[in-house]
Order: structure tokens, then C-alpha cells, then sequence
């Protein structure tokens, strides 16, 4: 497994790539990570449970998760890797607790839908209020659990 550094220490720090039949190993890192599938399936392996993305479905991995992207036949992903000062309340409201399903829909959701390809990693605003409304549906979606409670299923 890598622990990855080229983001340690950063501040409102924003990256967004699109892939195709994205593969990754196990690795982890400080900042967040948030894989949503454009066209296709794409797979992710987060601290050993394995979750298949449907197209629209995105899910939102926490800073040192382990966690790998799987090879799917023809999938097509976005990646954005983000300092979690864009994100605080979110933050706050889970503690040190994770989502039991960190995966949603936003196939309802065209604003943030438009809004994720088209991030301008200068506008920090925007970026921030993205990210906190895709982590408001999250928590609303989603019940939190404690970190040894998720250990368990791994």
C-alpha cells in the first residue's frame, strides 16, 4: 500500500481528473476523495469492501481510507481530490465517525452534475459550496457509524 504525499500539508487544494478504465492500487492520503462514474461502471475498493458505481452514482472517500480503483471494461470516471478546509462543517458533524454508504445519486441533481466537470480550481467559493452540498446529501442519506464499527466488515 502507498501513502501518498503530494497533497500533505496543503491548503483549499483542488484537483479534478477524468479517467478511463481507471486503476489504481491500495493506497491512501490526508486529503478527500470524491470518484463519481460518467459512463459505464466503475469500481472501488474502500478499506476492503468493494463498491460498484453506477452511471450518475458517486462516492466520497475520507482522508486515510485505504482504498483502490478496479479495472471495469469501459468506464468512464471523474476523480477530484480536495483539502478538507473546503469542507469544515462536514467535518464537525461527523467527528470521528464515517458513513455507513457513501455513495449517492445525482442523477436527480443536474446542478452539481454540470457544476463537477466544470470546477474552476481558482474559484474557491464555488468549489467549497460543490463539495458541501454533495457532503449535505451524503449525511442525509446515510447513517454515520463509529470507525471500529467499520473495521469490523473489513
Amino acid at each position: 500500500m502507498i501513502y501518498q504525499t503530494e497533497n500533505f500539508g496543503k491548503k483549499y487544494n483542488y484537483r479534478s481528473l477524468t479517467h478511463q478504465n481507471y486503476v489504481v492500487g491500495p493506497h491512501i492520503h490526508e486529503f478527500s476523495e470524491i470518484a463519481i462514474s460518467i459512463k459505464g461502471e466503475t469500481s472501488v475498493k474502500l478499506n476492503g469492501k468493494l463498491y460498484t458505481l453506477k452511471e450518475n452514482q458517486l462516492i466520497l472517500i475520507l482522508p486515510n481510507q485505504v482504498h483502490e480503483y478496479v479495472k471495469d471494461n469501459n468506464s468512464f470516471m471523474r476523480c477530484m481530490v480536495f483539502s478538507n478546509d473546503f469542507t469544515p462543517t462536514f467535518f464537525l458533524a461527523i467527528q470521528d465517525k464515517t458513513l455507513q454508504s457513501p455513495i449517492i445519486d445525482l442523477s436527480d441533481d443536474k446542478y452539481i452534475l454540470d457544476k463537477i466537470g466544470n470546477l474552476d480550481p481558482k474559484q474557491l467559493t464555488e468549489i467549497s459550496a460543490v463539495l458541501n452540498l454533495i457532503c449535505d446529501k451524503l449525511l442525509k442519506s446515510s447513517k454515520l457509524i463509529d470507525n471500529t464499527e467499520q473495521r469490523k466488515t473489513m
